[in-house]
């Protein structure tokens, strides 16, 4: 089996042809048809998403947070609280009850792979249970899935922490803490 991580996709080029990757780099065109969400290999999603006891490690840190927000001890509250980015407005005045709201949308699919928009944000893709119920649609191969993005910022020697979750939120509209983008990442 290959180590290093793959996936498999379909696109359209700028002159609108669509192409499918697979898993193992064959690049081929694809005809217009339907196109299928699918469940990816267990082994193929563990690899591509990375070591998952770290907080540089945006997907464990957005796993750790649904994991503690779906939690009912004080502690798995304040562990969620912990994951949260100091600089994004609000989450310090988030109440029981909006915990407990927010713990009702949490019931999601993770994307085996981050997005980084810019350096120091990423994006985590969640599926809905709207988007786990789809599975074709007619027309030249695309699938429109309803998603939730958790946007992360990488606090410098700390690890990526939970901005927001909903909607993905611009690299250019985050509050970075002053002097904190004239630091080097590494």
């Amino acid at each position: 089996m290959n180590q290093h991580p793959a996936a498999a996709m379909a696109f359209s080029d700028p002159q609108g042809q669509r192409w499918q990757r697979s898993f193992d780099g064959t690049l081929t065109r694809s005809e217009p048809g339907d196109a299928e969400l699918f469940a990816s290999n267990p082994a193929h999603a563990e690899a591509q998403a990375g070591p998952m006891a770290t907080l540089f490690n945006p997907i464990a840190v957005v796993s750790f947070f649904i994991n503690a927000v779906l939690g009912d001890s004080p502690e798995d509250r304040e562990l969620a609280r912990f994951l949260t980015d100091p600089a994004a407005p609000g989450w310090d005045e988030i109440t029981a009850a909006q915990w407990d709201e927010m713990a009702r949308e949490l019931h999601l699919g993770l994307a085996a792979h981050v997005y980084y928009p810019a350096p120091r944000v990423a994006y985590v893709r969640a599926l809905t249970d709207e988007a786990a119920a789809t599975r074709r649609t007619g027309g030249a191969g695309f699938v429109s899935v309803p998603l939730k993005i958790f946007t992360l910022r990488l606090l410098l020697g700390q690890g990526w922490r939970i901005h927001t979750f909903g909607e993905a939120v611009r690299p250019d509209m985050i509050h970075f803490p002053e002097g904190d983008l004239d630091q080097d990442v590494m």
